[in-house]
């Protein structure tokens, strides 16, 4: 059983779908990028509150070593 397509169906998916799904890939690529940055954001503001703890740390340690 085979049903007929219309004939504007096959000019359609042949110049449109090679032109669309490149850009639906890049588009998720860029959604995949878009999420890492603010992932990568949010751990940048945690590294530097515990570089801040670290350094605190060791300048209490070695004051409290010198005297």
């Amino acid at each position: 059983m085979h049903a007929e397509v219309p004939h504007w169906v096959e000019p359609t998916v042949f110049y449109f779908l090679p032109i669309a799904l490149p850009v639906v890939a890049a588009s998720f690529i860029s959604l995949i990028s878009i999420n890492d940055l603010q992932r990568r954001a949010a751990r940048y503001r945690e590294m530097r509150a515990l570089l801040q703890e670290v350094l605190e740390w060791h300048s209490i340690t070695s004051f409290s070593e010198s005297n």
